[in-house]
Order: structure tokens, then sequence, then C-alpha cells
């Protein structure tokens, strides 16, 4: 069984749906999902559920309650609230529920919502970790985090990874105590991490993790024309950390589309066919009224309004 592991609150479960049967749609393997969530509706539980039983998935919901976990974090930055901590506790609270059912987990995929699974995903659990605690892919690097990788006086040496999505060791990430060494650089930084967990976690693990290839997250947001995706902008942003061969592989058969920042279905710099693949597997899911309403403004906006010009 795969373990995957999904942190959301209710604004983000249209997105975790889509990505969940776009998962589905390319694999045949079997999957068991943990939802952690902040006050995920009854009713949208009830839609992702539909949505994983046409596979026969398992699926179960972690509720958290912010007001007894995560209190040795301060509110992030940048985001509304501490979601984005819910990754560092989940290879400990998983685990922890998974025993409850009877089911043993030594391995966990984390996944952000905001992604489409293009191709099977399965193939990444057979990676051999080694002594690693986790696997990630290396981010490409664009002039925000050109400014602000610095900042965090790690290794120049490192190559900062992307915590969307991290094959994850649960017992190693236990035993050497990753949850309580993110609450220590917490408190170190008093005014704040700019990007949170994902600034912690490569604090955390400089030069201490096995890199994935990019196709496992390659982010379409790279372009500087939205209706166009083009392999020079993808190349240059992964200019210096992947091999031209690699980053090709994720251009033109990616495993794993992130939609982070900008590049959101309703965003107004997501690429035209982001938006087609994300109303092609909303599709015959509740969600699939999303799906509609992104693909008509994005159509409107780069064809009937002229911005293909």
């Amino acid at each position: 069984m795969n373990h995957i592991v999904f942190c959301l609150d209710d604004n983000y479960a249209s997105l975790l749906g889509v990505a969940i049967n776009s998962l589905l749609k390319n694999s045949s393997a079997k999957f068991c999902f943990w939802i952690m969530h902040n006050n995920l509706s009854i009713d949208n539980q009830n839609k992702i559920q539909k949505i994983a039983a046409k596979s026969k998935s398992m699926i179960f919901f972690i509720p958290v309650d912010e007001k007894t976990e995560l209190l040795e974090f301060k509110k992030p930055k940048i985001w509304a609230n501490k979601v984005c901590y819910y990754r560092l506790l989940a290879p400990l609270l998983v685990p922890q529920y998974a025993k409850a059912q009877n089911i043993s987990i030594d391995k966990i995929l984390f996944m952000d919502c905001d992604i489409l699974v293009l191709r099977d995903i399965a193939p990444i659990f057979d990676i051999d970790l080694k002594d690693k605690t986790l696997a990630a892919v290396v981010s490409p690097l664009h002039e925000e985090e050109r400014a602000h990788i610095p900042e965090l006086n790690i290794s120049p040496d490192h190559k900062f990874f992307y915590a969307g999505l991290m094959l994850i060791d649960c017992n190693k990430w236990k035993n050497r105590k990753i949850y309580e060494q993110a609450v220590k650089i917490d408190i170190e930084h008093p005014e704040g991490l700019k990007w949170a967990d994902m600034d912690m976690l490569n604090i955390i693990f400089q030069n201490d993790y096995i890199s994935l290839p990019p196709k496992y997250s390659i982010w379409p947001g790279l372009n500087f024309k939205p209706y166009l995706y083009e392999f020079d902008n993808v190349m240059d942003g992964y200019n210096g950390i992947a091999t031209v061969e690699d980053v090709k592989e994720a251009f033109l058969k990616p495993v794993v589309y992130q939609l982070a920042g900008g590049a959101k279905p309703w965003r107004e710099c997501a690429t035209f066919e982001t938006v087609r693949l994300w109303f092609k597997y909303s599709m015959f899911t509740p969600y699939m009224s999303d799906g509609i309403k992104y693909l008509l403004a994005a159509a409107k906006k780069y064809f009937v309004n002229g911005k293909m010009k």
C-alpha cells in the first residue's frame, strides 16, 4: 500500500479533490490517503471520499486542532494559518493514526494540494532512501529565491529543495527529532522565516537529502507569457541545478505539476495549458463547476480579449 499525506483547510478542498482525481486517473496502484485538515467541512470530506471511492482507495481524515497542536510555532509571515506546519507533524501523527487502524507505515509521500499528477506516481515509492530521511525535488531558482536563500546562512553548496513533495522515512524523522529541530529554528527567528516550513527543512537537511528528478515536481509558473509554457523559460529556472536531459523529461513528460503561487488555475499568470489540465481532471468530480469557471475565464482572457497578441 502506498501512503500519501495531504494537509489543508476548507479553502483548498477543490484543489485536493482534483489532485486526488488526477493521481488516480494515472495509476492502477493501491493508495491510502491521509488528510490532515483544519476544519474541512463534512460536505467537502464527503466529496473527496466519493472521488477516492471510485478506485477503492482508502482515505482517512485527521483533524488538527491548532489550539492544542503546533503551539510551538508562530503564525507564518505570508500565510493565513499554520497549515504549512502540518507536514512537520505528519511523519509523527499519521503512523499513530494508522496504528489505530491496524496499518503499519514506514514511509509516506507528502504532497501539497495544489498539484496535478499527470503520470503514474507509484514508482516514487520504490526509491531507496538509503540512510537519508527524505527525498525531494530541487527548487527552480527565480529572483526572489536567489535573494532569499543567502539570508538563511546555509551552506552555499546546498541545493534548496521544494517542500511541496517529499518522500519521508517516518522512523528516521522521529529518531532525528526533526519536529523538535524545526521548533528550535522557529524560536531562533523571532521575526519569522519567509517560507516558514520550507526554510526550516532546508536548514535542517543541508546537503542531506536525496534529490529527485524535476519531473516529480515541475513548476509551470516558469513563464513570461501566461498563455505559453516554453522550455527556454523552464530551463532558465533550473540552470545549474538540473541537467538539460532531466529538465526536458520534466517538460515533456512531467509526473507532477506543482501549481504553487501564480500557477493556480484561478490566478492571472496561470498558463492556459495549466487551466485546461485542471479542468480536464475536474471533470466528473464534485468540483467540475470550478473547472468550467476557470477554463471559461482563461479562454476569455487569452483568446477573446486578444492577449495572445
